[in-house]
C-alpha cells in the first residue's frame, strides 16, 4: 500500500467582496511508508505537465461570497499541471486508488479557530463528533485516463460518484479500479476528477484547508 498526502485548499470565502484570507496555506508532506529499492513497485504520485514530481500539491476550490444560505464550491482533482500518476511494475494487474482525509473521520476544514465539516449529509451538522456541517463529494465518472506509450487503459474503471459520510461510514472514496484485464508493468495518468463541497450557511470568511490522502492498494 502506498500513500500520497496532499492539501485541499477550500474556497476562500469572501464577505462583501473583501477577502478575509490569512496568508499561505500550511505545508504538508509526501509520505511513502514502504520505500522499496527495486523494480517491483505499485505507487501513486502527483506530477506536473513535464512529469516532474510535485511534493506539495494543492487543490484549490472555487471562491465564494459568504451567504445566509448553503453554497457549493467546486474543484478538479487531476489537471494538466497536477496529474495523478499510477505506476504498476508488479505482476499483479489489480489495484484500487482511493481518496480519504489524512486525519480520518474527525478531520475538519480549518482556518485558525474557524471550522466546517466534510463528511456530513449536508451543510447542516449531522449525528457525528463535531457541531459543524459540510459535505465533500467526489465524481470520477468523467475522469480522463491516459496510458503510457505501449500500455493501454483497458481494464481500468472509474469509481462511482460518492460523498464522504461519517454517519454511513464512508471514509474512503474509490477514484479508479484496475481489474484482471489491466496491464502490468505500465503507467497511467488520471485527470478531471470532479470535487464539490457544500459550505454551511453563514460560514465565517477565511482560507480553510484540509489534508487529504491518495492511497493505492493491490488486491
Amino acid at each position: 500500500m502506498k500513500k500520497l498526502i496532499f492539501l485541499f485548499a477550500s474556497p476562500v470565502i469572501f464577505f462583501g467582496g473583501l477577502s478575509f484570507s490569512s496568508g499561505e496555506p500550511p505545508a504538508f508532506l509526501y509520505v511513502d511508508k514502504n520505500p522499496v529499492i527495486k523494480n517491483d513497485i505499485l505507487s501513486t504520485e502527483i506530477v506536473d505537465f513535464q512529469g516532474a514530481l510535485i511534493r506539495f500539491p494543492i487543490i484549490i476550490f472555487s471562491p465564494l461570497t459568504t451567504s445566509f444560505h448553503e453554497q457549493i464550491s467546486t474543484a478538479v482533482l487531476g489537471t494538466s499541471s497536477q496529474r495523478i500518476v499510477v505506476k504498476n511494475n508488479t505482476k499483479n494487474q489489480r489495484w484500487t486508488l482511493t481518496l480519504s482525509a489524512s486525519k480520518g473521520s474527525s478531520a475538519l476544514w480549518k482556518d485558525e479557530g474557524k471550522i466546517y465539516d466534510w463528511n456530513d449529509e449536508s451543510g447542516k451538522d449531522g449525528n457525528d463528533q463535531d457541531i459543524v456541517g459540510g459535505k465533500l463529494s467526489v465524481d470520477p465518472t468523467e475522469m480522463h485516463i491516459l496510458a503510457k506509450e505501449g500500455c493501454s487503459a483497458k481494464g481500468i474503471s472509474p469509481g462511482i460518484p460518492a460523498s464522504f459520510s461519517e454517519k454511513k461510514g464512508v471514509e474512503n472514496i474509490t477514484i479508479a479500479v484496475a481489474g484482471n484485464t489491466a496491464n502490468s508493468n505500465c503507467e497511467w495518468s488520471f485527470t478531471n476528477i470532479r470535487l464539490s463541497q457544500v459550505i454551511p450557511a453563514e460560514q465565517s470568511a477565511g482560507n480553510y484547508t484540509l489534508d487529504m490522502t491518495l492511497t493505492i492498494t493491490a488486491f
